[in-house]
């Protein structure tokens, strides 16, 4: 749906229906709704897709349960490192 206005414009543009070249305001308005139409669709795939499919919000769930305790075990383990670094440093230089 969303790309319909963009394929038939280039068809258009193709065949020499329309010609880019004396592009009009108003035409140039229509070729860039119709480039807003594919983009609004590229980002709106994904959303839909996971309010439809019940199984990809799941696994988006747990994907991202995942990711948050790679996060905070990768956190704790820099945290460590650098309390152990300056700790050392601060004794070297005392």
């Amino acid at each position: 749906m969303c790309w319909t206005p963009q394929w038939t414009l280039n068809i258009m543009s193709q065949f020499n229906l329309i010609h880019v070249t004396w592009m009009t305001p108003a035409l140039s308005a229509i070729f860039f709704v119709a480039h807003l139409l594919v983009c609004f669709n590229s980002a709106a795939n994904p959303v839909l897709y996971a309010l439809i499919n019940r199984e990809l919000r799941q696994q988006h769930v747990m994907a991202m349960a995942r990711k948050r305790q790679s996060f905070t075990h990768a956190t704790h383990e820099a945290l460590e490192f650098v309390a152990r670094h300056t700790h050392k440093s601060a004794l070297a230089i005392t």
